[in-house]
Parts: structure tokens; sequence; C-alpha cells
């Protein structure tokens, strides 16, 4: 708006049928109209939308976990290199949510032999969402179970629309050959750009080539480096 123009001086330039400027009314607002920012692009307003956190995703519905991971961001591997992160089940409805695991850690090992970028479940005792993590143990040490190999979506595949991020891939690993983790895979992204401290994914079965999404959402968040490595993995 021009310097010592006024919203009332407008208005009533309106209802006298002339433009503030003197033109006829119509004239005014036409200029008016063009003068009028118009609405942001959904590119632009993808970059004003709030970044989600795995704090805020804790109570998400499935469609906006769901939407949360199509928005994603693309993970550098080497950023998840020789760190656990711990993992919050997200998503599950009950029963299911009362009986599975709420907390656990995942892994990202690079192993030194293969160079290929390997991982493991550890299992947490359940102290709440907010406790340190806590390893279970057995025979003294951490218990470990669902190894995995960490790949692009390139080398593992992914689902449509979610191919922005990394996979882990159980089939890549040595679990047992009749496991079902083998059909199992996790599109996994960044939920904050250029940042793989906060990250966010979900389990797929792949059937006969068929991508089949499970209600198993989870968040994980960086937490300490890895100080174990299974006996399976040496």
């Amino acid at each position: 708006m021009p310097p010592g123009r006024t919203r009332g001086h407008l208005a009533r330039a309106r209802r006298a049928g002339q433009g503030a400027d003197g033109r006829s009314g119509a004239a005014s607002i036409r200029s008016l109209d063009r003068a009028r920012p118009r609405s942001l692009g959904r590119s632009t307003s993808a970059i004003l939308a709030p970044v989600p956190t795995a704090r805020s995703l804790r109570t998400a519905s499935r469609a906006e976990l769901r939407r949360a991971l199509g928005e994603g961001h693309p993970v550098e591997p080497s950023a998840l290199e020789g760190y656990a992160y711990r993992g919050t089940s997200l998503g599950l409805p009950p029963p299911a949510s009362w009986v599975t695991w709420s907390t656990f850690q995942k892994t990202f090992w690079r192993e030194p032999r293969s160079g290929r970028l390997l991982g493991w479940n550890v299992r947490l005792e359940q102290d709440g969402l907010d406790a340190p993590s806590r390893p279970r143990r057995a025979r003294g040490v951490p218990v470990t179970e669902w190894l995995y190999e960490v790949v692009s979506s390139a080398q593992g595949g992914a689902p449509a629309g979610l191919d922005r991020g990394l996979v882990i891939d159980y089939g890549r690993a040595p679990n047992p050959a009749l496991s079902p983790l083998r059909v199992v895979k996790d599109p996994l992204v960044a939920l904050a750009p250029d940042s793989a401290d906060e990250l966010l994914g979900v389990s797929y079965a792949v059937i006969g080539g068929r991508w089949v999404e499970t209600p198993t959402y989870f968040t994980l968040e960086r937490d300490h480096r890895i100080d174990f490595v299974p006996e399976a993995l040496r």
C-alpha cells in the first residue's frame, strides 16, 4: 500500500464508486487484485511446513506417519556408520502394542572385510520411552537379533514414493534360511534435511515382488557409538 493510504480510505473510495487514486471503483479493484500476492506454490509451502521430530511423531496416526515418510529426506550411509540408534515403535494398534517392544536399538556397523554397512537389533529393558537405553543381557552380553544390511533404494528396491532414503534389508544378512524376516525390508528416511540424528522407517514384507506395508513404523534417534558387535558378525 502506498505511503499515506489507509484501509479506511480505500473502503470509503470503494463505497463512493471510485478508487483511492480517482479511477472508477471497478478499475481500482482490478488494480488492487493485480497487486495482491498470489498463493504460495506447493514447493514453498513444503519449505514452510514444520519439520516433524521423533517425539512429535509418537502420537501421529498411521496416515500422518505415512505422509512424514513420503516427505522425508535422503540419508548418507556414512553419517550412520558406527552408531547405535534408539528406536521407538509407532503406530501399532492394541493389543499388539501391549506385547511388543516399545523401545529397542538399531545399529549401523561397517564390516571391515566386505565394506558392507550391516546392523542388528538390540533388546532393551522396557524402562520407559524417555529412560536411558539399557540393553537386556544374557551371559553378560547384550541380547541381539535380526541382522540386516543397509543399502540404497536402487539396490534394495522400494515401494512407490519411498525411494529417496535407504533400505534396511534383512534378506541380505546371515539370518536363518527359513526366517520370515528374510522377506522384510524397512525404507528409512531422515526427518530433517542434512541431518542423520533422527530417522523414520516402516517395515514392509516383500512377497512375490509385491510390497506389503505392515503397521510397524518406528523412529530412530542417535544414541551412542557402537560398543558391542555380536559374534555372528565378527
